[in-house]
């Protein structure tokens, strides 16, 4: 048997580049992937040199730059994640691969020795929750003041950040 034509003939010399396909740890067939599409909101956060998803095994220093296509303070990234896994990660208010200026979030939303965001990837697409920057939920909408002066905070009066004037609670 003559092993340098056997083995010709497995490798083939490749003239463009090629992507080989995400396979797992000792098996020879594909990691099914998933889209998740990570959402932070960022309002009051200075984000002049970006916010990026970081941390854990996963997005590790470098992370991902997040975008604010609509300028509504909310950032987003899209990536493919291994199905049926627990990813850890935190939300950064810089796109350099530091450890510098991430989120400290809340023990209620903490996971891990590092107080990481945690989620469970199933087997479909999946779009997380908007948080706050460092929040476990949402930033809060601001309740409406008595603007008007009829004792009553309604529809009729403004929102302290709507108004330029200042306004005694």
């Amino acid at each position: 048997l003559d092993r340098s034509s056997a083995a010709s003939d497995v490798y083939k010399r490749q003239e463009e580049d090629i992507t080989l396909g995400v396979v797992g740890f000792g098996i020879c067939t594909a990691v099914p992937m998933v889209n998740v599409t990570f959402q932070v909101n960022m309002d009051g956060v200075d984000t002049a040199n970006g916010v990026s998803v970081m941390g854990g095994a996963v997005f590790g220093q470098a992370g991902l730059a997040m975008t604010d296509d609509d300028a509504d303070g909310i950032y987003t990234v899209t990536t493919d994640l291994t199905q049926n896994s627990d990813v850890m990660f935190k939300y950064r208010n810089t796109t350099d691969a530091t450890w510098d200026n991430q989120e400290s979030v809340d023990a209620g939303c903490a996971n891990g020795e590092w107080g990481d965001r945690l989620v469970s990837v199933g087997t479909e697409d999946a779009t997380l929750d908007v948080v706050g920057f460092g929040l476990c939920t949402d930033v809060p909408e601001p309740e409406p003041v008595d603007t008007d002066g009829d004792g009553v905070a309604d529809a009729d009066d403004e929102f302290p950040n709507d108004s330029t004037e200042s306004v005694d609670t």
